[in-house]
């Protein structure tokens, strides 16, 4: 968004940040020209930000979550955590009789 000079001049003016202005464009209600949030949409917003922050604090406990897709769909097959992926489990016999190998040699 580019701003005119006026916007440029008022901004420091009225202690007004860069930040501001962007979330004003991104959360604002367009009214014709004008981008407007009001005092209630603000807590309204909070509150969303809070719920997604316990969210993400939960899903960061938990060792973060992983989402398998359909590639040339949006279609959602199946999730799971993502700590709880075995690598020993995915290794084939041949492969977790190499390691097992590797290990008693001191490699």
């Amino acid at each position: 968004m580019r701003e005119q000079s006026h916007l440029q001049k008022k901004l420091p003016r009225d202690s007004i940040s860069k930040i501001l202005l962007g979330s004003l464009y991104v959360y604002g209600y367009r009214e014709g020209e004008m981008l407007s949030l009001t005092a209630e949409e603000c807590r309204n917003l909070k509150t969303m930000v809070e719920r997604l922050r316990r969210l993400f604090n939960e899903m960061e406990e938990k060792g973060g979550y992983v989402l398998v897709k359909e590639k040339t769909q949006d279609i959602a097959i199946t999730t799971y955590r993502l700590d709880s992926f075995s690598r020993k489990k995915s290794l084939s016999k041949k492969e977790r009789l190499i390691e097992r190998l590797l290990a008693i040699q001191g490699c």
